[in-house]
């Protein structure tokens, strides 16, 4: 059997989706699945890495953020995917990377997988509290349609939680999935908690109770996680 994912934001400099990606890469050679990422990035090349292999195919750079590159013409993913032959396509893209694996005239299996919810991301964090949510969804149901047309040519529309998943079939996607990504317990876990550290972090917050709950966001501190959402969220779960 073999995966190709086709990652238009997979990025030795990036973060999340890189992560993903390299723990797929192990988890089907451990499987015994060869599994191929086809990625833009700035030349021509390919590479062995974690039991699988990434084919980059050179492609502009992303103007607002030079760490990531977009794929501009789909004839030579197209021809990569004719010499691989998959068995399974994910495509992991809402835009020209979604359509390449739509596009593709091959038999294989397809899933598209959403890595990110773009209206929660981008204008809801940008507007909230100031527009509600729903009425930013509803502003967006230009999107909402442009991604069920997408996502009507995949056999699945995959998504990395339980309430992206619900969010999505509520706009009508089609085969929705959650596949929860969650967290490394080998790295982060409770057990693992440092007593002295905790409560300098504790009283750095003003708080002397060393069995207070603490509330940590390890990550990219950019607008886009909506870090004052998880606040408030922990905040109302406190009261």
């Amino acid at each position: 059997m073999r995966l190709v994912d086709i990652s238009e934001f997979f990025s030795d400099f990036g973060g999340g989706v890189r992560t993903y990606a390299h723990q797929k890469l192990e988890a089907c050679a451990k499987a015994g699945v060869e599994a191929t990422i086809i990625a833009p990035g700035p030349s021509d090349r390919r590479e062995k890495r974690l039991g699988g292999e990434i084919i980059w195919v050179r492609s502009p750079v992303l103007p607002l953020d030079h760490r990531y590159h977009l794929f501009a013409d789909m004839r030579p993913v197209h021809a990569l995917l004719d010499a691989l032959g998959p068995s399974v396509i994910e495509g992991s893209s809402t835009w020209r990377g979604g359509w390449i694996a739509a596009r593709w005239r091959g038999s294989a299996a397809r899933a598209l997988f959403l890595h990110q919810d773009p209206v929660a991301v981008y204008p809801q964090s940008l507007f909230s509290p100031r527009i509600s949510a729903d009425r930013i969804d509803r502003a967006f149901a230009w999107f909402w349609s442009y991604l069920r047309r997408l996502a009507g040519n995949f056999d699945a529309t995959i998504a990395p939680s339980e309430v992206f998943a619900r969010r999505l079939a509520r706009f009508g996607m089609p085969s929705t999935i959650a596949c929860p990504l969650g967290v490394d317990k080998t790295e982060f876990d409770s057990d693992l908690r440092d007593r002295r550290l905790r409560r300098e972090m504790l009283a750095a917050c003003g708080v002397e109770d060393e069995n207070a709950a603490l509330f940590i966001s390890v990550g990219r501190h950019h607008p886009e996680k909506r870090l004052e959402l998880l606040i408030e969220a922990r905040r109302r779960l406190a009261a």
